[in-house]
C-alpha cells in the first residue's frame, strides 16, 4: 500500500524545490494560478508580479523564441521537453527546459497549462561554457583562458561551470548545496577551492577580475 501523502507536504516539496512550477490557465482569461517561490532567485521576478501581469511569462521570453512560445499555447502535442530563452530582469539571458501538459475542459478545450522549468546549460559545442576568453571544458575537465589550457580538479572544474552556466553572482551557500551536494560544507572550505581557482586563471589572483568576490554574497564569473 502506498504511503498517504498530505496536500500540505506536497506543497512544501514544490516551493522548496529549485525548478520552477507553475499553473496557466487560458480559458476564460488568461492568468496565472500558481508559480513557485523559485521564480524569484532564477529570473528576479517575484510570483506576485506574475500574478498581477498575465503577460510576464511572455515578456520574459527571449524575443527569438517567442512564436514558439505562443505554438506551445495553443498546441502541446505529448508534453516533452522544450528549450526557452528567458531575460532575467538583470538583462542576463537564462536558458530553461521546459516540460508541460495541458490541461483540457469536457469539449476537449484546452484551458490551462501545467508545466516544470529548469534551468540547462546554454549550447556550446562540445560541452563547453564561456565567459568571455574563458572557455570551461566539461568534457575535458579543464579551462582555456586567453588560449592557455588550466587543468582543473573535478570540485574547481564543478565550480566553474556553475558561475559560468549562471552568469551571475551565486551565493556561497548556493555553490556549496550545487558542487558538494549538501549544505553541511564549510564555507571557507569553498573560499580555499575559489582562491586555487585564481591562482590558475588570473593574471593577479590577489586582483581578481574574471572570479570576483560580491561582498557578503558570493562570487561572481566575468569577462574582464
Amino acid at each position: 500500500m502506498e504511503p498517504e501523502v498530505s496536500d500540505a507536504l506536497i506543497a512544501g516539496v514544490v516551493a522548496r524545490a529549485r525548478d520552477i512550477v507553475y499553473r496557466y490557465r487560458l480559458r476564460p482569461d488568461r492568468a496565472f494560478e500558481y508559480v513557485s517561490p523559485s521564480v524569484t532567485e532564477l529570473t528576479g521576478y517575484t510570483p506576485a508580479e506574475h500574478y498581477a501581469d498575465p503577460e510576464l511569462g511572455v515578456k520574459v521570453v527571449h524575443p527569438d523564441d517567442r512564436e514558439q512560445l505562443q505554438l506551445l499555447m495553443t498546441d502541446i502535442r505529448d508534453g516533452g521537453p522544450v528549450r526557452l530563452r528567458w531575460i532575467r530582469r538583470d538583462g542576463g539571458v537564462l536558458w530553461t527546459e521546459h516540460r508541460m501538459v495541458a490541461i483540457c475542459d469536457e469539449a476537449g478545450r484546452m484551458v490551462a497549462i501545467e508545466g516544470i522549468a529548469r534551468e540547462v546549460a546554454p549550447p556550446a559545442g562540445d560541452g563547453q561554457l564561456a565567459a568571455g576568453d574563458l572557455v570551461v571544458d566539461l568534457e575535458g575537465q579543464r579551462a582555456v583562458v586567453g588560449g592557455r589550457p588550466v587543468h582543473l580538479t573535478p570540485v574547481e572544474l564543478r565550480i566553474l561551470a556553475l558561475l559560468a552556466l549562471r552568469g551571475r553572482p551565486v551565493a556561497r551557500a548556493e555553490i556549496v548545496r550545487e558542487v558538494w551536494r549538501t549544505r553541511h560544507v564549510a564555507g571557507r572550505l569553498c573560499d580555499a577551492h575559489i582562491s586555487h581557482l585564481r591562482r590558475k586563471i588570473e593574471r593577479r589572483p590577489r586582483f581578481p577580475e574574471r572570479l570576483v568576490t560580491v561582498r557578503d554574497y558570493g562570487y561572481e564569473l566575468r569577462a574582464p
